[in-house]
Formats: structure tokens, C-alpha cells, sequence
């Protein structure tokens, strides 16, 4: 929730309602939650079903709306849902688009494609007086709404969903603005320490795990460059694409299928542990992550098969999927977005590589795969 939106309704004397089109990348027990916090702050919850640009713009004109907020993503599924809504909203309505995903909104921090981090963490920091402000926890909505809201069936709701039940709940992850809240504490309180130092471990706690919570928008704290990145996203760098068609026929050391990638049946106990942590836990360390990705690019028949399983594999098992850092996260690894070139080398061309024994000088390998690659595997 925005705290600007409901102190501007606030001082206005005008109801707010939060509207939320339910779908499967939406969280399922993210939603519930959400429903039941906005109730606590007597703010009217209505979950709506379909596709935005077909049931918004009705719903604002039965209820006589003034105005309509929304949240900004880069992405594209999300560009297109505004477009639709914008089309059809009638025209008096005024259609609000805040940046809650990151500090500075990412049209201010950029207005193109960032080369790298380096050159857009400037950029940021230079803004960072203006938009780094204290914002005040959302206080009870002082207007309560006359009419009343169609009542959820939760259950009812999401058993009509078609997922994926094959994917299973992590347990460590509950959803919820408090339960984030909880884990930014216990990263402030217990991990915060360890950041500095051992972020690029794996087998350290020393990560703050708030991603899910960021994904599905109970908390709000990132960097822009991700967006910036995504937002002006058409295709890899002009030296990457040349490079890895140039080196697209290359002999692969191995070639592996998506059904044994998903299974982790791989001659690598290492990346078998990293992929079985994301599909036991909905997580993979970061340093790991871009591990585990160029070796798609190693195991597959080419870059654009590669790109396609690491995106599928990232957003049906990571909790963060479906998110700019992950889709930046696997463009970086196999497509060299935002990183330099490096020296040529068989497959990878001029993309970075990593290999098992750079994974040995920076952590302790063996602990990782004791802990995480099942005997079976």
C-alpha cells in the first residue's frame, strides 16, 4: 500500500478501495493476505477475475471512481495489461502509475538501456537526497465505504486455479507484510553482520531472503537498475549476440535435455544441489544462480534454447519469478547484459564464464552438496 496515495484520499475525504485481479503469478496465499491486511486498515478489498483491460475499467464506472492507481513493472505481460486498461478506462478518470518497486523510479534514474551497473549507480546516488525519505507505516483509513464488498471464497478461488500442483509450498517463506517485516528484523538482528564478508557464500546465512516479499509487493526496497535494464530490454548487446552466434555450432562438453535439467540428472553435483534447492526451497543463492545458469548455456544446443529453459526453470520453481532481476539474472549469465566482454573461449565466446573450480576457491563446495544434492541424484 502506498502511504502517499492514502494520505492524498485521506485529506480529500474520498473512500479508497483496493482492487486486485487474482491470477496465477499473483501469489496465491500472497492475495489472501493481502485481502485480509487491507481489511485491518478499513480499506475496502474487492478481488476481480480476468483480464484487466476487460474487467477494470468496468468496475471503476459502476463504482463511479476517481481515480486509479497502479503499480509499475517493466515487464512485459504487465505493459500490456496497462495499455489495455488505458484504452477502455473512461476518459475523466484519472490513471496514476507510482513506482513503488524501487527507491527512485526507475523513468527518473534512466531513460535508456544502463550498460552496466556501474554507469546507472551514479545516476541513483545522485537522486538518492530526493527519494530516500521516510515513508509512515499505512495508518486506518478514516472512510469507511457504503457499499459492500462481494465477498471472497478463498477456498472456492483457489481450487478454480490451473497450476501447477506439482510445484510444493516452501515452508520457510510465509506470506504476508508482517511475516517480511520479520525477515528484514532478523536480517538487520542476525545476518546483517555476516553481508559484508561472506554474501557470495552460499553456505552462509548471510543474505536477506526478503525477495519473495519484494516479488509480490508486501514490501518495497530495491535498487532501479533491474528495471532500467528490463524496461529497454529488445535483445543482448550487439558484441554478445555476434559472439555467441559465432560460437552457436560449437561442440558442447555435454548436452542435456529441460527434463533432466529439472531433475537435476546432470554429471554436476553442484548444480544438481543448486537446482534442487530452488525446487525444494524456491531459492537459489545468487552467486549460485549465475553458476547454474551459464551452465545451461553450456549443456544445451544453443543460447536461445538455453535462455528459454533457464527463464522457464527461474519462474516456475524461484518464489522471486517472473520478476526483473530474475529475467536480468539469466540475460546477464547467457547473454552478457550489463557485464563486458572476456577472453574468447569455446561456447561461451566472449561471455563470461564460470566454472567448477572457481565455484572451490570461493566457498566450501562439498558442504553445499552434502547438504543439498540428495543421494539419488
Amino acid at each position: 500500500m502506498n502511504f502517499q496515495v492514502q494520505q492524498t484520499y485521506s485529506k480529500e475525504e474520498l473512500l479508497l478501495v483496493v482492487s486486485k485481479r487474482f491470477c496465477v503469478t499473483s501469489g496465491e496465499k500472497s492475495s489472501l493476505k493481502y485481502g485480509t491486511e487491507c481489511e485491518q486498515l478499513n480499506i475496502q478489498f474487492h478481488l476481480l477475475h480476468g483480464a484487466p483491460g476487460k474487467v477494470l475499467p468496468g468496475f471503476v464506472s459502476d463504482h463511479s471512481f476517481g481515480a486509479v492507481v497502479t503499480d509499475f513493472s517493466p515487464i512485459r505481460e504487465p505493459l500490456q495489461w496497462l495499455e489495455d486498461v488505458k484504452k477502455k478506462l473512461p476518459k475523466d478518470i484519472p490513471f496514476i502509475q507510482v513506482d513503488a518497486h524501487n527507491i527512485v523510479p526507475c523513468w527518473v534514474a534512466s531513460p535508456k538501456q544502463e550498460y552496466s551497473a556501474r554507469t546507472i549507480r551514479g545516476k541513483i546516488t545522485n537522486l538518492l537526497s530526493e527519494f530516500l525519505t521516510d515513508f509512515p507505516l499505512v495508518d486506518a483509513h478514516p472512510h469507511t465505504a457504503t457499499r459492500t464488498a462481494k465477498g471472497v471464497d478463498w477456498d472456492k478461488t483457489l481450487a478454480s486455479l490451473d497450476v501447477d500442483r506439482n510445484v510444493k509450498e516452501p515452508e520457510w517463506a510465509k506470506p504476508g507484510t508482517k511475516a517480511g517485516m520479520d525477515m528484514l528484523e532478523s536480517f538487520i538482528d542476525v545476518r546483517l553482520k555476516l553481508f559484508g564478508s561472506q554474501r557470495n557464500d552460499p553456505n552462509a546465512p548471510a543474505l536477506s531472503q526478503l525477495s519473495p516479499w519484494l516479488r509480490f509487493g508486501q514490501y518495497s526496497f530495491v535498487s532501479p537498475a533491474n528495471s532500467a535494464f528490463v524496461l529497454h530490454l529488445s535483445s543482448a548487446y550487439e558484441w554478445a549476440q555476434k559472439t555467441l552466434k559465432d560460437h552457436a555450432k560449437d561442440k558442447r562438453p555435454y548436452l542435456y535435455t529441460r527434463e533432466q535439467l529439472e531433475k537435476a540428472k546432470t554429471h554436476d553435483k553442484l548444480w544438481n544441489a543448486a537446482q534442487h534447492q530452488m525446487v525444494t526451497e524456491g531459492k537459489m543463492h545468487g552467486f549460485l544462480r549465475m553458476y547454474w545458469a551459464k551452465k545451461i548455456l553450456e549443456w544445451t544446443s544453443s543460447p536461445e534454447e538455453a535462455l528459454s529453459i533457464a527463464l522457464y526453470l527461474n519462474d516456475r520453481y524461484e518464489l522471486d519469478g517472473q520478476d526483473p532481476n530474475g529475467f536480468v539474472g539469466c540475460m546477464w549469465s547467457i547473454c552478457g547484459i550489463h557485464d563486458q566482454g572476456w577472453a574468447e573461449r569455446a561456447v561461451f565466446g566472449k561471455i563470461r564464464y564460470m566454472n567448477y573450480k572457481g565455484c572451490l576457491r570461493k566457498f566450501n563446495v562439498a558442504q553445499f552438496e552434502r547438504k543439498y544434492c540428495p543421494k539419488s541424484l
